[in-house]
C-alpha cells in the first residue's frame, strides 16, 4: 500500500501485482476504486492476459474472464469482479471494439469452452454439481468458482452469465453457456436465442481477438 497525499486528503492506492499463473492476472478481492482504476488502468491495458486458443481453422485469443466494468466506462477481463450485464449484443460488441477486440464467434467460443481435451462442461466431460455457478439466483465474481475453467485457463464459460456471441441465428442474437440459474445441465453447447435488442441481467460477454500472424 502506498499513501498519496493530496492536500489534506490522503488517498491510498491499491497496487496491483501482476502474477503470471496460467496466463491469468490476479488482483485483490473486491471491486477496485475509481482512483485505483485511473492510476493503474493504463498499466493493466499494456499487457494482455488473453488466452490463446487454436481450432481447426485458425488461432485466436479470448478473455479469461467475463468482462466487468470496474468504473464507469472502464472495462476489463480480470478476476474477482462482478460481470457487466444488462446490455445488448450490439453494445457488448462496441465495448469489445473499444478495447481493440470483438465478440467471439460461436465456433471460437465453443472451442475455447471445450478446451484441448474437448470437455463438454469445460471443467469436465460430465456434469459435476457445484463446480460452476449454475444453480443460484445471484451473479458471482469472476473466477470465484476456481474449478469452473477450461484446461486452457478460461473461466466461467458455463453458468454465471450467459455470454453474447458475434454471430446471429437468422435475426436472433445468441447467448452461450447458460447462466447462474440455468441448472447443472448447462454446458459448452448451451445456446439461447433472443431478439437482437434484448438485454438481461443474466447475460454478459467476453471478447475475442484474432491472432496476428508474424
Amino acid at each position: 500500500m502506498r499513501p498519496v497525499f493530496l492536500g489534506r486528503v490522503v488517498v491510498t492506492l491499491v497496487l496491483l501485482t501482476c502474477l503470471r499463473c496460467n496466463s491469468q492476472t490476479r488482483v485483490p478481492e473486491g471491486p477496485l476504486s475509481r482512483i485505483a482504476v485511473q492510476a493503474l488502468g493504463a498499466g493493466v491495458e499494456r499487457f494482455s492476459n488473453m488466452v490463446v486458443v487454436a481450432d481447426a481453422s485458425h488461432s485466436f485469443q479470448i478473455d479469461p474472464f467475463e468482462v466487468s466494468e470496474l468504473a464507469t466506462g472502464d472495462f476489463f477481463s480480470i478476476r474477482n469482479q462482478i460481470p457487466k450485464t444488462g446490455i445488448t449484443p450490439v453494445e457488448a460488441g462496441s465495448i469489445c471494439a473499444s478495447l481493440g477486440k470483438r465478440l467471439c464467434t460461436a465456433s471460437e467460443w465453443t472451442n475455447a469452452c471445450l478446451g484441448t481435451h474437448r470437455r463438454t462442461f469445460s471443467y469436465n466431460a460430465q456434469a459435476q454439481p457445484g463446480k460452476c455457478n449454475t444453480g443460484s439466483a445471484l451473479l458471482q465474481r469472476t473466477g470465484m468458482r476456481k474449478d469452473c475453467r477450461s484446461d486452457e485457463g478460461v473461466y466461467d464459460m458455463v453458468g454465471n452469465t450467459m455470454e453474447w456471441l458475434g454471430d446471429l441465428r437468422g435475426t436472433m442474437a445468441i447467448a452461450a453457456g447458460g447462466s447462474m440459474n440455468t441448472g447443472d445441465s448447462a454446458n459448452c453447447f448451451t445456446n439461447l436465442y433472443f431478439p437482437a435488442d434484448a438485454r438481461s441481467e443474466q447475460i454478459g460477454f467476453r471478447c475475442c481477438k484474432s491472432e496476428v500472424k508474424r
